[in-house]
């Protein structure tokens, strides 16, 4: 009952009522007050709203279904890898770093020239460092074979100087022997100098044959003695010299 009057209202509204007043009490009834400025509807407080039974209209999007088309394994094998939302990771970017700025001691305002190469030791050269070294490394080159070449030449002269030393011993000791020799030479030559002295005195006296044949014999025998002697002398001298030259060569 409580719906159709809440309805009515509705219905009179829309048909163009100008002041209408519905209330509801008891049985229902329905008065026009002419006079009364507002429409109004009155519910008593212990009147219950029900729930509308009218449907609400839902909106609803109309999905289209999706179409999967078929592929032989060729074209799959052909078209590319999908990848869904690939991540990217960014590649770190290099840290620039200020390079500290290059000192030459030896230049003129103690900055690099263009061209010029440092040693990192505040010494710039318009040559590089791998011209430097080869530099470097051809004048060590040239001190070694110099050095090579002074040691050679030192040991030539120290090796000359050994042989002149062996050649003046030898001398010296060639110089002695012989001198030793010819002393003994003039003994023998004296020997027998005075031999034939004294076997002409002898045959100048007035003796038997016998007797000055006996002593002529007797100094014959003397004086080859003594000459024996001399020469066995120079036989020693000789070993003696010539060990000792063997000895310096």
């Amino acid at each position: 009952m409580k719906k159709l009057v809440i309805i009515f209202a509705l219905l009179l509204l829309a048909a163009g009522c100008d002041k209408i007043v519905v209330s509801q009490s008891g049985n229902s009834s329905l008065t026009q007050t002419p006079t009364s400025t507002l429409q109004v509807i009155t519910i008593p407080d212990n009147s219950v709203i029900a729930a509308s039974t009218t449907p609400i209209a839902t909106s609803i999007s109309t999905v289209k279904p999706r179409v999967v088309k078929k592929i032989s394994p060729q074209q799959e094998a052909q078209s590319p890898a999908i990848v869904e939302n690939p991540v990217v990771t960014p590649s770190p970017q290099p840290t620039q770093t200020q390079q500290p700025a290059v000192v030459c001691n030896n230049v003129s305002g103690g900055s690099l020239p263009a061209g010029w190469y440092s040693d990192g030791q505040g010494n710039c050269s318009a040559t590089s460092p791998q011209q430097q070294a080869a530099t470097i490394a051809a004048q060590q080159q040239a001190t070694q074979q110099a050095q090579q070449q002074a040691n050679q030449q030192a040991a030539q002269a120290a090796a000359a100087q050994a042989q002149q030393q062996k050649t003046n011993q030898i001398n010296a000791l060639t110089s002695q022997y012989n001198t030793q020799l010819n002393a003994l030479n003039q003994q023998i030559i004296d020997i027998k100098n005075q031999y034939y002295i004294d076997l002409a005195n002898i045959q100048s006296r007035p003796e038997g044959l016998a007797e000055q044949q006996g002593e002529e014999q007797n100094l014959l025998n003397k004086d080859n003695a003594q000459i024996a002697q001399i020469q066995l002398q120079e036989q020693q001298l000789y070993v003696t010299y010539q060990s000792q030259l063997n000895a310096l060569k």
